[in-house]
Parts: structure tokens; C-alpha cells; sequence
């Protein structure tokens, strides 16, 4: 399975003239939204925090330790998850802080909250003490009424909307193989769209509904592949491994999480070809692959500006106490989205990580 837990280093790159902003200048209009480990009381707590795209005006929007924050289409909701007292729980709050709503909790997990594409339901992975561990998807609206259970069998994740809200794209694991499957929002008609006997897992969907992007790992490390929604025309885009690879216990890295760009043509991911992993971006029909970001610790976390002309994401930096390093934590960045004029826009000790932009 892909390797968790973000993040690497970056640096500020010498002002090359790019094609989105005048020389040496990112000038973005839009705010950010992010996870901010604060330290409070000798613990970390993972908050929710807001700012200006520049890195100014840092302000809490939730105080809770929370997972990443979901961005309602509207941009004016987020949906998180909380652990708090032996369970997980799901809200919503508007994007000023006010009005936080509950929606679930679960004793074991409860995580991955999915927007609709018109806002209305939030659709959410859930496991509340399975006997085997098995995770499955649901369904509410974003009033917290109306919830439904959308499979029972199998360990089910990542779930997705079609954007036309015509299906549901999520994975399936039957403890043997992982399938992307299909299903009505009401949850029947499920169908396998991902080729028998072979592992996929990951699905992104093109915000113009006719591709979707996936992982798996049956070729010797994790690849990026993308078919049509239903299922034809598999292709792969991706094929380099991790080159220094010493943990036997778990799957050599290649290549995770793609990003669609707003207009479909490119997917952003992360790869583990230099060992830590750094950000790449490569057209839909797998030509024009680039490296965006050389560090020698870890960049992940990518997330488009609505526009596409740039990139944030989580970076890990180190922190010194003079000439000697002491400390390694992950700082927000942005980037032009061909990797120019790499800037820092958080300093937070504790680290700063799962950025979502938010247009102005």
C-alpha cells in the first residue's frame, strides 16, 4: 500500500522568469487551508488553520486535533474528522469558523469525507468495530440527517463522486486483491471497473468525469495508471522505483496519489525514485513527465490553485540551533506549476502540512 505520512523539504529557488507571475514574485489571489501541529499543554494537537496565500493572516478556523480538511465545491464548508474520547467523529464547519456541525462518530474509524458535486451529502469510509477490521462506505446529508450504509462486504475506502453525481468510484479490498469499483449513489449496481486479478487502489476522477486516476503495485513498486470511468482504455503512466530500497517488510516505492489539474490535462504525484519523495507532474496521456521539486528530504501534499498556474504543498525543512540541525518539520509552500520560484508561506515549529486552496 502507498507509504503514509508526508512531507519534505524546500528550498527558495533563484528567480527564474516564469510564465505565471513577473520575475522573483508569486502573486496569488486566494487563501489556504491547512493543518497546523501546534503544541498545547506538551502535546501536539493537529489544527485546523486559514491564511492569505502569501503566508499572512494565520488564524485558527479549529481547535480540535482534526485530520485534513475537506473543502466543500462551494467553497464555503470544510468537513473533518476528530479522535476525541475513543472515537473519531465527522463535522462540518463553515470556512470562517463559525457553525460546527456533528455528523457521525464511530468507535473504531471514521475518515475520508467526500463532498457531492452539488454539496448536498457527505459520503464517508467508517469502521465501527468491525471483527475484522473491515472498513465501510457511507453516506449522509450535510445536515447530519438521512445516513445510509452503502456496502457490507469486503473492506471498502477512498470513495469519489462522478462529477455529473451520476456514481460513486471507490476501492475494495476482499483481503486478497484491491478493485476500483462503481456503484449507484444509493449503493446497489456495484461493479468492478479495474481488471481482474490485478491490484488497484487510489482513484482519482478528472474533474471532467471521463478519467480516473490509480495506483497499484503489482509492477515491482507503486505505479500511476489512468482508464476511462468505466473501466476501458487502462494505461500506464508511470514506471521508475525507489533506487535505494532496504525495508523488505513493505512494498518498494514508485509512484503515488495523483492529482488531477482543474482542467483534466495533467496529474500531479508523488514518487520515491530518489528514496524521499518528490513532486511530479505529467500529462493525462503520460507524455511530458517532470520533476518539480529535488529535495533531499520529502515534498508531498500537492494541491492545484484552482487556476492551475500553481502548486502548494507540504514541505520538510530543518530547523537548527546554530550551525547544528535539531529539528525536522514540515512547512506550506507554493510553487509555479512548472516547479519555479519555490516559497516558504509557514514557519511553524511543530509543522504545517495537508494544504487546500481556496479561490478569491
Amino acid at each position: 500500500m502507498k507509504k503514509y505520512f508526508i512531507i519534505a523539504l524546500a528550498f527558495i529557488s533563484s528567480c527564474q522568469k516564469s510564465i505565471t507571475d513577473q520575475p522573483g514574485t508569486i502573486n496569488v489571489k486566494g487563501e489556504i487551508l491547512y493543518i497546523s501541529n501546534r503544541i498545547i499543554n506538551n502535546n501536539p494537537v493537529r489544527q485546523i488553520f486559514i491564511m492569505n496565500a502569501d503566508g499572512t493572516n494565520q488564524r485558527l478556523i479549529v481547535d480540535k486535533d482534526s485530520g485534513p480538511p475537506v473543502l466543500s465545491h462551494n467553497k464555503k464548508r470544510v468537513a473533518f474528522t476528530t479522535y476525541e474520547n475513543l472515537y473519531t467523529y465527522l463535522y462540518v464547519i463553515d470556512i470562517d469558523g463559525q457553525n460546527l456541525k456533528f455528523l457521525d462518530k464511530a468507535r473504531g474509524s471514521c475518515h475520508s469525507p467526500v463532498w457531492s458535486p452539488d454539496d448536498s451529502k457527505i459520503t464517508f469510509v467508517k469502521n465501527d468495530n468491525n471483527p475484522l477490521n473491515y472498513c465501510d462506505i457511507y453516506t449522509i446529508n450535510s445536515d447530519g440527517t438521512g445516513r445510509i450504509q452503502l456496502t457490507n462486504q469486503n473492506d471498502n475506502n477512498t470513495a469519489s463522486y462522478l462529477p455529473d453525481n451520476s456514481a460513486i468510484i471507490y476501492t475494495s479490498s476482499n483481503g486478497t486483491t484491491n478493485g476500483i469499483y462503481k456503484m449507484n449513489l444509493d449503493g446497489t449496481n456495484k461493479q468492478l471497473i479495474s481488471p481482474q486479478g490485478k491490484s488497484f487502489y487510489s482513484s482519482s476522477v478528472s474533474p471532467n468525469g471521463k478519467m480516473i486516476a490509480i495506483n497499484s503495485e503489482d509492477w515491482g513498486g507503486s505505479q500511476i495508471f489512468v482508464m476511462n470511468t468505466d473501466g476501458s482504455n487502462l494505461k500506464q503512466l508511470t514506471f521508475t522505483i525507489e533506487k535505494n530500497y532496504n525495508d523488505t517488510g513493505s512494498p518498494r516505492g514508485g509512484n503515488n496519489d495523483p492529482l488531477w489539474s482543474p482542467n483534466s490535462s495533467r496529474i500531479l504525484y508523488h514518487s520515491y525514485e530518489n528514496t524521499a519523495p518528490d513532486i511530479f507532474v505529467i500529462n493525462a496521456d503520460g507524455s511530458g513527465n517532470k520533476r518539480l521539486t529535488d529535495s533531499p528530504l520529502r515534498d508531498e501534499c500537492p494541491a492545484w490553485t484552482d487556476d492551475g498556474r500553481h502548486i502548494i504543498y507540504a514541505a520538510k525543512k530543518i530547523w537548527y540551533s546554530g550551525n547544528t540541525p535539531t529539528y525536522g518539520a514540515w512547512v506550506i509552500s507554493i510553487m509555479t506549476a512548472d516547479g519555479q520560484l519555490k516559497t516558504e508561506l509557514t514557519d511553524n515549529i511543530g509543522g504545517d502540512f495537508y494544504p487546500v486552496f481556496i479561490p478569491k
